[in-house]
């Protein structure tokens, strides 16, 4: 697509080249992120992330 922009001497087409590129990385790296999630189960409590909550008194 952004060789056909470039052809046509089109910024339109080659600027949404671009912006199909980073939202096709985007998806890539939430699917390896998600997949990771889902492999490693639910969270223990050895393995949570953020603060935890301090002990009642």
């Amino acid at each position: 697509m952004k060789r056909v922009g470039r052809e046509l001497g089109s910024t339109a087409v080659t600027t949404d080249a671009w912006h199909h590129r980073s939202d096709a990385i985007t998806s890539a790296a939430a699917f390896i992120g998600i997949s990771i999630a889902v492999i490693g189960g639910p969270a223990t409590r050895r393995r949570t992330v953020g603060r935890r909550s301090s002990p009642a008194p």
